[in-house]
């Protein structure tokens, strides 16, 4: 059995019929990942230099965030740095909260 169901996503809130979000929800929930190579998240130029390594704090493996507080953890950044990450960071949580709520509507919040 393929462990991957990849899905043809485009946006980060789609509509999907009732049936392909319970297939997408079933298909996750027997141990597949889904897989969605065209769905993108656009980084602005400014954006691009948060994905060096130069941005963890000690030992750190990533940075986390935090959206009930819009918070950034283990990052070094400071400062505007620092508040810029988050904002990326923030909108990555958005879209993410977007895509689970259309994929697996029954997950809720």
């Amino acid at each position: 059995m393929n462990p991957l169901s990849t899905l043809d996503l485009t946006e980060w809130d789609p509509a999907l019929p009732t049936e392909a979000a319970a297939a997408a929800t079933a298909a996750l929930e027997s141990g597949n990942v889904l897989y969605m190579p065209q769905l993108r998240f656009a980084l602005a130029a400014s954006e691009q230099r948060f994905l060096s390594p130069q941005w963890l704090e000690g030992t750190a493996k990533n940075v986390s965030y935090d959206p009930r507080v819009a918070a950034i953890a283990h990052t070094s950044a400071a400062g505007d740095d620092r508040a810029q990450l988050t904002q990326l960071m923030a909108r990555y949580a958005q879209h993410a909260h977007a895509l689970v709520a259309s994929v697996c509507p029954h997950y809720g919040d």
